[in-house]
């Protein structure tokens, strides 16, 4: 968890908490309730300044989370699937979903003007009483997963798994492709990039206006 990562990254670094207390203004007893994740609520300032004295990334707390599920990401987001390998001549079990190119907050996400086609998927591989959609990636923050022109095909849901990647309003900016990482009110979204230029965030759930759309289920590369 978040507070024993922060406690294991000190005592690798030989600082006591008191230290760390005193060279960042933060009260030890703050630090000891973090380390011992009694606060449902950290705030993103504190965790940026306690990693900086402790010299290493923010994201760096949520470690443990990122390294189990890195082990199992595999199994979760196929890469280049070959779909019509697996559609066989029993067209019923076949369904058309429509290729969106973006979301946005406040529009609907199978708007008419919002579609760019269709695909088709076996009926067999989605689960009964679920919407599902693909989303065309834009951009490489996440190339080492799925590159640029990439389908993805998104599970709408408003909850997902630590670890899984998914699919993410913020504050009304159009959604934002990312594994994601949740601890109580925060959330961080983090690339998995080749550009060293995209690194983590991390955001207040309901200061920052998150809203999770879905999580990703399958990746097609386009050539």
């Amino acid at each position: 968890m978040l507070g024993d990562n922060i406690r294991k990254i000190r005592k690798d670094k030989k600082m006591s908490l008191n230290n760390l207390a005193r060279v960042s203004g933060i009260s030890a007893g703050y630090i000891s309730d973090l380390e011992n994740n009694k606060f449902t609520n950290p705030t993103i300032d504190k965790l940026n300044k306690i990693a900086d004295i402790l010299g290493v990334e923010t994201s760096d707390f949520f470690k443990n989370d990122i390294d189990m599920w890195d082990a199992t990401i595999a199994d979760r987001v196929k890469e280049e699937v070959a779909v019509y390998e697996s559609i066989n001549e029993d067209k019923s079990n076949i369904i058309n979903l429509p290729i969106v190119g973006s979301v946005r907050a406040g529009k609907p996400i199978l708007a008419v003007d919002n579609i760019d086609g269709y695909m088709p998927t076996l009926k067999s591989f989605l689960n009964r009483d679920t919407d599902y959609f693909y989303l065309r990636v834009q951009g490489d923050s996440m190339n080492q997963e799925f590159g640029d022109g990439s389908l993805l095909l998104i599970e709408k849901t408003p909850c997902v798994e630590n670890g899984a990647i998914g699919v993410v309003l913020i504050d009304g900016m159009e959604a934002t492709v990312k594994k994601v990482i949740q601890n109580n009110n925060m959330i961080t979204l983090i690339p998995m990039s080749t550009d060293p230029q995209y690194v983590p965030q991390m955001y207040d759930i309901v200061k920052d206006q998150i809203e999770i759309v879905g999580k990703v289920k399958q990746a097609i590369k386009i050539y």
